[in-house]
């Protein structure tokens, strides 16, 4: 599904979708993570939607379990279904 463009919320017309890397710390560790967003050409205020939100806040989760060494939520999917376990 493809979703609508955004207004920018001060008034400056439509907003450009952009992807990019964003650098951030969470819980303490740095991380990159590739985001998609709104960005105002006038004013570069950034926002999104709430499916852009999601699909970030799964991409966070899983770039944090990387640097920390731990399965993505993929990952262990996949595992459980190699070894036909099913979630407890």
């Amino acid at each position: 599904m493809k979703e609508a463009g955004m207004d920018c919320p001060g008034g400056h017309g439509k907003m450009v979708l952009r992807r990019a890397k964003k650098r951030m710390t969470f819980r303490g560790v740095k991380i990159i993570v590739p985001v998609e967003q709104y960005i105002c050409a006038a004013c570069g205020v950034e926002a999104g939607t709430v499916n852009q939100a999601a699909r970030i806040q799964k991409t966070i989760a899983d770039a944090y379990r990387k640097a920390v060494n731990l399965l993505a939520g993929e990952e262990i999917i996949e595992k459980r279904k190699r070894l036909n376990l099913k979630p407890a």
